[in-house]
């Protein structure tokens, strides 16, 4: 009966840890950093605040350059790696989903994960035209 009682404790107690652990992972985001070869990739995870939003979350885990133009605010760099205008562009997803507004204005969620990945410029002739740009831009 001891060793019954000692496993039943060990069991609540196990179970304790890994939802306290659970619920611990979950008051953060986790940021990824994908540089397709130009360089280490990142990741991260940072304590949630309420009203984070995704560029918020990239400038607590590297140096970031953005500039505006008209409404839109765009990451140039990020830890050295630039825009290359009609080549190479950062652009973001929110839990493999492509964002569907601006870094800057996108809330983020207790355990989201927002990825930045350096690819080909698919956005800079469509800003200048103003014709809508393709999901998951890194504005």
């Amino acid at each position: 009966m001891k060793h019954f009682k000692a496993y039943i404790l060990t069991g609540i107690a196990t179970f304790l840890l890994c939802l306290n652990a659970f619920s611990a992972d979950n008051e953060k985001v986790s940021v990824l950093i994908e540089f397709n070869g130009a360089n280490q990739n990142i990741i991260k995870e940072i304590s949630y605040t309420e009203n984070l939003s995704a560029l918020d979350a990239l400038l607590y885990v590297a140096t970031v350059q953005t500039h505006p133009v008209n409404n839109y605010v765009f990451v140039d760099e990020i830890n050295g790696i630039e825009n290359i205008k009609g080549k190479n562009a950062w652009y973001f997803t929110v839990n493999d989903k492509p964002a569907k507004t601006l870094a800057i204005n996108c809330n983020l969620s207790k355990g989201d994960v927002v990825k930045w990945i350096y690819k080909k410029d698919v956005c800079s002739k469509t800003i200048e035209t103003k014709e809508p740009c393709p999901d998951n831009f890194g504005m």
